[in-house]
């Protein structure tokens, strides 16, 4: 990340202003204190003193002054790291609030020294209303240095410097949520009763009968100060921690939901930053757990259907028939779905589970599934079993892929018109699986060369398939069949075997080939 000189310079005039603005205001309402609020036996004691009053406070803040600049200058060159500038910038806050103090303590201390060195007499009464005043004034000016620059790290240099990594940065010395209650506490009880107990000292000390109009207006103006400052700190000291809660409390609800596209905004390197970093290390965990999870799942439902797939193909293979045969009847139960108005979804598990409608043939012994000649009756019987071993095999699986598979084992041979096995079901008490797989099958069957017979003419299907609409099929899926009859030979064509030619309208194996393709 590059900090532009421009943006540095800004940093520093900022942390600088935040600084000297709450001192001059200060400063300002003490030399108004001086003015209208002084004992009348001190007042020579301060027109001795007042010769020394600038050198006092230049000397004073001067110093501090002078190491606030040695501590921020190097933010100014180019040569500082990133690290560095990023450092002071946190660092400012108490920075700014501790040269604002030592600047108001060495003013005092050095009031004080200039006091014996001129051998100019006081009393415990004028060291008490020092510190009273100098307490009053100073925790105001303390406090609102240490909260401007609180804010303006907040709200523009953490933002604008951090790209939101502060974990980093969390050895650093910061204020805690406590201490910052103790600043917060200092400035809006200490200060104004520190300002109380002075008045209640100088209307006691004096003859004075009543307030002057100037002293009520300064007053006046102290308390509305005081007020506003009151206000204007809470809300300040309140949105520190109100905002960042509530971002949380959002962000917490959308993990709830399973949603973890959060990233909150840290401010900060005390306890509410902590939660903010402790919530987006959290959703980011979270987040990267869904992704391994949904990677797993997607890994499994690939490897079921590679195992589904690889299962119709060992049934297809034991009854010498081509792993071409089970792509062609998914691509075929797919087309049938779509049209019919299925899902996307529902129409590609089909695709995926139709492969599996033989899979009871593996049960079925070799010299009944590869014999070449017409079935007994006996044979035909034991044949017939394959829909129910198929089902048998996957019907005890939880899994939706193969709740779907069973189901298209034990019924892609019922027929419309009741006349199928095992169950003899008929019309829509056949499942739409079952159906569109009796469609696809019969019609990749018919098309494609086994070992009992050659591939059908064109001509000989579709006339099979018109007569058998309403008795062996359900009539609108033959109907989607005829309207899309193009997209289903373009599939046959894109996945087919060598096989031989078409069986002729006078070969004699027409009536074979049409009871083992179908039966």
């Amino acid at each position: 990340m590059l900090i532009t000189f421009a943006t540095r310079f800004a940093i520093f005039l900022k942390i600088a202003a935040a600084l000297l603005l709450p001192n001059i205001l200060a400063a300002t309402l003490s030399s108004l204190l001086s003015s209208y609020f002084v004992f009348e036996q001190f007042r020579p004691l301060e027109q001795q003193l007042y010769a020394y009053i600038t050198h006092i406070n230049a000397g004073s803040f001067g110093l501090a002054l002078t190491g606030f600049i040695a501590y921020f200058y190097p933010i100014l060159l180019p040569s500082t790291r990133l690290e560095t500038i990023r450092c002071r910038i946190l660092n400012a806050p108490a920075v700014v609030a501790l040269t604002t103090f030592a600047g108001w303590l060495t003013s005092m201390l050095i009031s004080c020294a200039l006091l014996f060195m001129h051998n100019m007499a006081f009393g415990g009464l004028y060291l008490v209303n020092m510190v009273l005043s100098t307490m009053s004034i100073g925790a105001l000016a303390i406090a609102m240095s240490y909260f401007v620059q609180e804010s303006i790290n907040r709200r523009q240099f953490i933002p604008a410097c951090f790209d939101n990594q502060l974990d980093g940065y969390a050895t650093l010395i910061q204020p805690s949520i406590r201490a910052r209650f103790l600043i917060y506490f200092s400035t809006v009880t200490l200060a104004p009763l520190a300002f109380v107990c002075w008045l209640l000292l100088w209307t006691m000390s004096t003859d004075q009968e009543a307030l002057t109009e100037p002293q009520i207006i300064y007053i006046i103006c102290y308390l509305l100060f005081a007020v506003l400052f009151g206000i204007g700190i809470t809300l300040s000291f309140s949105n520190t921690f109100h905002q960042p809660l509530m971002a949380a409390m959002a962000a917490t609800t959308r993990i709830r939901r399973g949603l973890y596209d959060t990233n909150l905004q840290v401010h900060s390197t005390d306890e509410v930053g902590m939660l903010c970093e402790s919530i987006n290390l959290m959703n980011s965990t979270l987040a990267d757990n869904q992704h391994r999870i949904t990677a797993l799942n997607h890994e499994i439902e690939e490897t079921q259907r590679e195992v589904i797939f690889v299962m119709g193909v060992i049934g297809e293979n034991r009854s010498k028939e081509t792993g071409n045969h089970v792509r062609r009847v998914g691509e075929y139960s797919y087309l049938l779905a779509h049209y019919y108005g299925l899902p996307e979804s529902e129409a590609d598990l089909l695709r995926q589970v139709s492969p599996m409608h033989d899979i009871g043939k593996v049960a079925i012994p070799d010299a009944i599934l590869n014999k070449p000649g017409r079935y007994t009756p006996e044979e035909y019987e034991v044949m017939k079993q394959h829909p129910t071993l198929g089902y048998e095999m996957l019907r005890h699986s939880q899994r939706p892929l193969l709740q779907a598979a069973a189901i298209v084992a034990y019924q892609h041979h019922e027929k419309w018109d009741g006349s199928g096995y095992p169950q003899g079901l008929k019309g829509e008490a056949i499942h739409l699986y079952g159906r569109i797989t009796a469609v696809a099958d019969v019609l990749d069957a018919l098309g494609s060369e086994r070992i009992y017979k050659r591939a059908w003419p064109d001509e000989k299907i579709f006339t099979f398939f018109r007569e058998q609409s309403g008795y062996h099929f359900d009539p609108a899926l033959i109907a989607i069949l005829f309207a899309h009859l193009d997209q289903f030979l373009s599939v046959r064509d894109r996945l087919r075997d060598d096989a031989g030619e078409p069986l002729t309208d006078g070969d004699d194996q027409f009536s074979l080939a049409l009871a083992k393709s179908i039966g």
